[in-house]
């Protein structure tokens, strides 16, 4: 039996972020391989459905995000997407690099931010879509992430040992160039932004984007926690994700996509159907 016809073009998914995306195959921040990341929790859920497009950059923020976007998005540089009819979403997280304290070189004020954040959801919409106009069928879901919560002791000690040149190679630096409180103040912007963007119902409206949703990881991994230690267990070094960040984060998407982007999941009933006829039927 023939079964080449099975074999379709297999849709993407990209993942488009920080660190926190390029270390979410598995790597943490410390090299170790241990542990299994998000993105490759969701490779795995989407096995002979979908391919994971990772496209992390460590240590950027949207100011560099919207520098390079324009070339992540190029139809030529997505493998087998032809037209981006074949992307099934794409998941946006940036700004735990741009919520660093003022003073710090990745610092972007949080206005900016906002802006930023605005101008780069349109022109990747505007990439993945055909058209933006209410009579489109081939808008791309876009899933947008909010900083997770930052542990500031544990990402200070973390760069005395590993980054001594962020702390001016002085070993008495008391102050993290990271916060809870900024990054929680940087997650309401990405909060506030898209209610702003999808609460614009109307076709007239200018600006609405349909298809966008929010996955808030700060409360997801609770960011408002009275102890630190509810969150400090979801990060590696105070900053990135551990295993169990990972993984919380991992369900949390799939919950956000099994509720409200059901053809989009990794499940037979409604989703993305598996590629190729199953063994037993061929033999």
């Amino acid at each position: 039996m023939n079964n080449t016809s099975a074999i379709q073009c297999r849709p993407n998914i990209i993942l488009f972020g920080d660190s926190i995306t390029q270390l979410a195959f598995g790597a943490n921040c410390t090299g170790k391989t241990d542990q299994y990341g998000w993105a490759s929790l969701l490779a795995s859920a989407y096995t002979r459905r979908a391919d994971v497009l990772n496209r992390g950059f460590s240590g950027y923020t949207t100011r560099h995000a919207l520098e390079i976007a324009p070339a992540i998005f190029d139809k030529k540089h997505i493998p087998q997407a032809g037209a981006y009819n074949n992307t099934l979403f794409c998941t946006v997280w940036f700004g735990a690099n741009d919520a660093a304290l003022p003073g710090n070189r990745q610092h972007v004020p949080l206005e900016e931010y906002h802006r930023n954040m605005m101008q780069l959801l349109r022109m990747i919409r505007q990439e993945l879509s055909s058209t933006l106009t209410c009579t489109t069928t081939t808008v791309v879901p876009i899933i947008v992430l909010t900083p997770p919560p930052v542990h500031a002791q544990a990402w200070l000690d973390y760069c005395k040992t590993n980054f001594p040149d962020t702390c001016s190679g002085e070993s008495d630096v008391q102050q993290s160039n990271r916060t809870n409180e900024s990054a929680r103040l940087y997650g309401a912007q990405v909060l506030d932004l898209v209610e702003e963007l999808t609460s614009r119902s109307t076709c007239s409206s200018k600006g609405t984007m349909s298809d966008l949703y929010v996955l808030d990881t700060f409360a997801l991994l609770s960011g408002d926690a009275k102890d630190d230690a509810e969150y400090k267990k979801y990060l590696s070094d105070g900053l990135h994700l551990s295993a169990l960040g990972n993984e919380v984060v991992f369900e949390g998407l799939m919950k956000l996509i099994r509720t409200d982007l059901k053809h989009a999941s990794p499940d037979d009933d409604g989703g993305v159907p598996l590629e190729g006829a199953l063994w037993d039927t061929l033999c």
